[in-house]
């Protein structure tokens, strides 16, 4: 029988890759930390566009395949996401008005009409044009929250 003395440990070299494995792995994960707090804001009019997404003011009606959309507010929607759900499957799906149809945005105090068949339940949420810090324009989709609902029949 080999007492505890004679058993051997890890090989130096096996030890030296396992302890660069996981300093590697620690600075991905910081690396990935750190870009997710420091990420560029988007802004639009000189605010956050986070908070022009809260002072949106739209309102969405679905008739005969039409949705139509009025913008109450002082800031332009670019797109808007229409996420829908059919009640029968459960399924659901997001779109851009703006990849599916002839919509080109919606200016302040702005009425637009887009023929747009569904039978399902609609999340319409609204996409504004910002721009970065480095002065680049990007699209930032609103929260689900800043939605409307809109029940197609």
């Amino acid at each position: 029988m080999k007492s505890v003395l004679e058993k051997r440990g890890l090989s130096p070299v096996v030890a030296t890759v396992l302890l660069i494995l996981l300093v590697v792995i620690i600075a991905m994960i910081i690396f990935l930390w750190f870009r997710s707090i420091t990420q560029e804001s988007v802004t639009k009019f000189n605010s956050n566009v986070q908070v022009i997404c809260g002072e949106l003011d739209f309102d969405v009606s679905y008739n005969d395949g039409t949705l139509a959309f009025v913008n109450n507010a002082q800031a332009p929607i670019y797109d808007f996401m229409i996420l829908s759900t059919d009640s029968d499957s459960g399924s659901s799906d997001a779109v851009s008005l703006r990849d599916t149809t002839s919509f080109s945005g919606l200016a302040s105090g702005a009425v637009a009409e887009v023929e747009y068949e569904s039978s399902s339940e609609l999340k319409i949420v609204p996409v504004l044009l910002g721009e970065t810090e480095s002065g680049e324009t990007q699209t930032y989709e609103c929260d689900e929250g800043t939605g409307v609902t809109v029940t197609t029949g």
